[in-house]
């Protein structure tokens, strides 16, 4: 509670403020945008979306970063272009300072179909079939 008085000896009303506390960080939700396939693979390029919410004081900033590399401030999707492995890390901080811990996630992008090669051939009174696979990614 909290008041004033001013030089002729006036006081004002009392005043309450209720001032929240904000101790706990952020919270960053993850998601993969593309063509999902069996499993684990997307099937086509990705984007990586990240939302962020904190009840409290707000949302400063949200990074990422791929394949442990540099610390990058997020501003819209990530985009993974290309067939491969990617380890997406993110962390966001509030206007208060909390941080939230680093999370994340691996996404598997396999772009080209497999690979079939087969080879016929026979013999009197046999017929034989081999067929092989290859697929680079999955």
């Amino acid at each position: 509670m909290a008041y004033s008085t001013d030089t002729g000896g006036r006081r004002e009303r009392d005043q309450i403020k209720i001032i929240p506390v904000d101790l706990t960080g952020p919270e960053t939700t993850y998601r993969a945008e593309g063509s999902h396939g069996p499993g684990e693979y997307m099937l086509s390029p990705t984007t990586v979306i990240l939302e962020a919410t904190d009840n409290l004081s707000g949302v400063e900033r949200t990074e990422y970063r791929l394949n442990d590399g540099e610390w990058e401030l997020y501003t819209r999707g990530v985009s993974l272009l290309e067939e491969g492995r990617y380890t997406v890390d993110w962390r966001s901080r509030d206007v208060a300072g909390n941080r939230e811990n680093v999370s994340g996630a691996e996404v598997k992008i396999d772009l080209k179909d497999p690979l079939v090669e087969g080879k016929t051939w026979s013999e009197p009174g046999i017929g034989t079939v081999y067929l092989g696979a290859e697929d680079g990614e999955s």
